[in-house]
């Protein structure tokens, strides 16, 4: 009885066929396929986490220029604020931070107008070379 058992479990296992090597590739094309997918989405998703951490600093390194030069115009005076440009260093070496001063008409704040007593004050940082990598702040000054 057991003998029979052991026979017919035998010939079961010897007359399947199993896998065919197209099956096997067809499996391999599938799983491939979806490794490459979730790898892409993970790069990414890398990449704009890194972009945004940059954003970040950018933003505070701009916001902490921005103060400097509200507090040299209060400390020292309106004609302290001049336009520089500097490459940081250290931590953040990847950064340039402008400054860019022009009088702008007291009517519309947006036209050079030397002489009126509105100083435009635009900060600017940057760390790449698309538009996207660089933050602009800016505000408005007066001689009065």
């Amino acid at each position: 009885m057991v003998n029979e058992r052991i026979k017919k479990i035998r010939k079961f296992l010897s007359n399947s066929l199993g896998f065919t090597f197209v099956d096997n590739v067809l499996s391999v094309i599938i799983l491939s396929v979806g490794l490459v997918g979730g790898m892409t989405i993970m790069q990414n998703a890398t990449a704009k986490t890194i972009n945004n951490d940059m954003t970040t600093i950018a933003t505070q390194l701009a916001q902490e220029k921005m103060e400097m030069v509200i507090s040299d115009c209060v400390l020292v005076g309106y004609t302290a604020i001049v336009p520089s440009k500097e490459k940081l260093d250290g931590d953040f070496s990847g950064y340039k931070r402008r400054v860019k001063v022009y009088e702008v008409n007291p009517i519309d704040l947006k036209t050079p107008f030397p002489g009126s007593g509105y100083k435009k004050i635009e900060v600017i940082v940057d760390w790449g070379k698309e538009d996207y990598q660089e933050i602009k702040l800016s505000t408005l000054v007066t001689s009065r």
